[in-house]
C-alpha cells in the first residue's frame, strides 16, 4: 500500500479562518485521513455538475497523442467526484496473455510515474482506464484540484497512450511483446500464479 502523499503548492494556500491562520495543509490532510480507507466523508457532496463543467470547457476534455484521441469525462455522480478517461485504449478480445501482462505492467509503471492518476485494465469494458479521484476533497479547493487533475491526467495519458496503443495493436508484431515482462513474471510468482 502506498503511504506517500504529495501536495502541489497551488493547493496549500488556505484562507484564514475567522482571523486565525490555519495550517496550510490542514484541510487536505483531513481529506486524506477521511478517505484513506476508500470511504466518503460523512455529509460530503461534490460540487454541482454545471459548476464543474464551467471550470473545464469541452475543448479541453480530450487527449491527443499522434493519431490517437481519448475523451476526458467529468465524474460528478454523488458521492463520486473526479476526472476519468474510461477508454484510453480499447483492448481487443483476442489479445494474447503476454500482451495482457504488458498492459498490466504499463498500468503499474505509468501509475508509479504519475502518482495522482490511477491506471487500470477495465476487463468489463475491455479498455484501459485512467482516473483522478477527488471524492471528499475540500470544496473550497475543488476548482484548483480539478485544474490540477486535468493537467496531470492529460499529460500522463499523452505520455502513456502510444505505449498502450502499441501493445493493443494486433497488427504490430514484436518478439518482445510475445513474452511476459520479467517484472510482471516476478510479481505473478509472488502471488502464486504462473
Amino acid at each position: 500500500m502506498c503511504t506517500g502523499w504529495e501536495l502541489p503548492p497551488v493547493l496549500t494556500v488556505l484562507p484564514e479562518d475567522e482571523g486565525r491562520p490555519e495550517h496550510p495543509c490542514a484541510a487536505l490532510l483531513d481529506w486524506a485521513e477521511a478517505t484513506a480507507d476508500g470511504s466518503t466523508p460523512r455529509g460530503w457532496t461534490p460540487p454541482q455538475q454545471a459548476e464543474v463543467e464551467k471550470w473545464i470547457e469541452p475543448a479541453r476534455r480530450s487527449v491527443r497523442a499522434g493519431g490517437h484521441v481519448a475523451q476526458v469525462d467529468l465524474v460528478v455522480d454523488p458521492p463520486r467526484f473526479g476526472l476519468a478517461i474510461s477508454a484510453l485504449v480499447r483492448i481487443p478480445s483476442e489479445l494474447p496473455p503476454a500482451r495482457a501482462a504488458w498492459l498490466d505492467e504499463l498500468c503499474h509503471d505509468t501509475q508509479q510515474r504519475w502518482r495522482m492518476v490511477r491506471f487500470s485494465v477495465d476487463e468489463a469494458a475491455a479498455s484501459v482506464r485512467a482516473e483522478v479521484d477527488l471524492t471528499g476533497a475540500p470544496l473550497d479547493r475543488a476548482r484548483p484540484m480539478v485544474e490540477l487533475a486535468l493537467a496531470v491526467l492529460t499529460c500522463s495519458a499523452e505520455w502513456a497512450l502510444p505505449s498502450f496503443s502499441l501493445v493493443t495493436d494486433p497488427s504490430v508484431s514484436s518478439q518482445m511483446l510475445d513474452h511476459k515482462p520479467r517484472r510482471a513474471l516476478s510479481r505473478l510468482t509472488e502471488k502464486g500464479e504462473s
